[in-house]
């Protein structure tokens, strides 16, 4: 039973690392969005609601549509960026909690390297604030986040092999007995 306990878990915690990783990532690179060129102001609403914007919001976010198009897409892309860094925040404290939860289920040296790769989450999470990416146009502090990001591609690797190793050894000490 404990083993079968512990494979749900470290397959759960495996795949809220990896939601929190590809959030991240995603804040890196080239980003895939309408060019909304095409959007008129009914097209946009929808959009955004279909995105999650609240609809008064989006009418606030949509009240300069057709004046100064240019200034509320450049808003409407800001909002957007928001939604998706507090998304990114909401699944970083799911892992987060889900680890402290199931903490009793890992070895000692798989809680070390999920706690640190937590860690390391944060530090990227705050870097990547949409209130302060222009901070990241400093090379130094680019340089930096380079870095922290392949800590985490480190971890997640290491954190891996150390599941599937346990796992594999749980698996034949049950069969064992």
């Amino acid at each position: 039973m404990y083993v079968q306990k512990k494979h749900k878990i470290y397959s759960e915690l495996y795949k809220k690392l990896q939601i929190v990783d590809g959030g991240i990532s995603s804040f890196q690179g080239i980003k895939v969005s309408p060019s909304f060129e095409e959007f008129n102001k009914a097209d946009m609403e929808k959009y955004l609601i279909r995105k999650g914007v609240l609809e008064s919001y989006a009418t606030k976010l949509l009240s300069q549509f057709e004046s100064d198009r240019e200034y509320s897409i450049k808003e409407i892309r800001d909002y957007l960026d928001l939604l998706n860094y507090n998304k990114i925040g909401s699944s970083l404290h799911d892992a987060k909690n889900y680890y402290l939860i199931q903490e009793l289920y890992l070895s000692d040296d798989l809680s070390r390297e999920v706690l640190d790769l937590i860690k390391v989450f944060g530090k990227l999470y705050v870097d990547y604030d949409p209130q302060f990416r222009d901070l990241l146009r400093e090379k130094s502090k680019r340089l930096l986040v380079d870095e922290e990001k392949k800590t985490c591609d480190t971890k997640i690797e290491n954190i891996k092999r150390l599941m599937k190793s346990e796992l594999s050894i749980g698996s034949i000490k049950n069969v064992a007995r």
